[in-house]
């Protein structure tokens, strides 16, 4: 998730999702990570079975405290010590309480 961790603690934990741009969805959000997958993609060239969408969930309360944080290969980063970013990231609120802070884009 999120969530900001505490002084010596390591990254948050929260699960992750992928899909493949060739897979046929399974859920909803599956369906909706690859249309919006689709959608940037067209008229690129790539492997369909190496490329795809990787998405996630998170409920945050209003009492939560959310850190400054930015996308990366989490895994590779503990295994290898590498920060690997996205090409392209989206966000996607469906619901969002008025004190909520935005997104930062840099």
């Amino acid at each position: 998730t999120a969530r900001a961790t505490g002084a010596g603690e390591g990254l948050s934990s929260g699960a992750t999702f992928w899909v493949a741009a060739n897979a046929k969805p399974k859920t909803a959000l599956e369906r909706l990570a690859l249309q919006i997958f689709a959608h940037h993609a067209a008229g690129a060239e790539y492997d369909p079975s190496r490329s795809g969408a990787e998405w996630w969930t998170v409920v945050i309360d209003d009492t939560d405290d959310v850190g400054l944080h930015w996308d990366r290969d989490y895994d590779l980063q503990a295994d290898q010590g590498l920060l690997l970013h996205p090409h392209l990231a989206t966000v996607t609120y469906l619901a969002c309480p008025a004190a909520a802070a935005p997104t930062l884009v840099l």
